[in-house]
């Protein structure tokens, strides 16, 4: 019987349960919550931190973008992740308390209007923080804030993107962290194109002696690129990726007439 308790209790920490309308529940160090979201429907889960206690929580989308939100005990926004990712991949979350106490994690979808889709959610086990802890919350903020300046209007806070994800990335290679070094990296060339209004001679070359299959690759690399280029609110990189696709998908209709 005592056995029977053991693996049950064992099966609730590792599956969690699945939050019902705006209830906040416990979110205990292991725990792994699966659970459906849609538009206007923020979940909600209270954690417990010691001071100088890392936190890091993980949130896997299925079908939905979300953000992620850290709130201390008055509701002050502390961190919040929303990555270059739309509605599939990792939001990773870390945090470092500077006061014991409670904390509350907020899962929001990005789209008030969002359609059903599912998450993940896995709060890895508790620690005191470690220096490398401390610079992997730095570096989150940092790529956070790489991500707010797609939207901004002036080209001298454009102008800084590509230096700050250039430093965002190396910070994750020193951490080692492969996920998030392919996504930086990932944005960082998708960035560098888009700013680049013009085709260049190397792009046309690229493009000019691409196969079919590379042509395919990269509209859909464009396609991508627009979609979270659109999230950000940064319209010119929009545009530019825009112009691409549709030299890319003349290309592709040329091939098709000819090869």
């Amino acid at each position: 019987m005592q056995i029977v308790l053991i693996i049950a209790l064992t099966a609730f920490v590792a599956f969690g349960q699945t939050p019902k309308g705006n209830k906040v529940q416990t979110l205990l160090a292991n725990q792994v919550v699966k659970a459906e979201l849609s538009g206007g429907q923020p979940h909600r889960y209270q954690i417990t931190l010691a001071n100088g206690e890392f936190l890091q929580v993980r949130v896997e989308q299925k079908g939905i973008d979300v953000v992620v939100k850290l709130f201390d005990e008055n509701r002050k926004l502390l961190a919040q992740m929303d990555s270059p990712n739309l509605a599939e991949g990792f939001e990773i979350l870390s945090w470092v308390a500077d006061k014991s106490g409670n904390y509350e994690i907020e899962i929001i979808p990005f789209e008030s209007q969002a359609k059903m889709g599912k998450y993940s959610l896995q709060r890895i086990e508790s620690r005191t923080a470690t220096e490398n802890d401390k610079k992997r919350v730095v570096n989150e903020q940092m790529f956070l804030e790489a991500m707010s300046l797609h939207s901004a209007q002036q080209e001298t806070e454009q102008a800084k993107i590509l230096p700050l994800l250039d430093k965002v990335y190396q910070g994750w290679k020193q951490l080692k962290d492969d996920y998030m070094s392919n996504l930086t990296e990932r944005q960082y060339v998708y960035v560098r194109v888009a700013q680049n209004e013009s085709l260049n001679q190397r792009d046309l070359s690229f493009y000019l002696n691409s196969t079919r299959e590379k042509l395919l690759d990269e509209e859909n690399a464009i396609v991508r690129a627009g979609l979270i280029f659109r999230k950000f609110q940064a319209r010119r990189y929009d545009a530019n990726m825009l112009l691409r696709f549709g030299y890319v998908n003349t290309l592709l209709g040329e091939i098709g007439r000819f090869g």
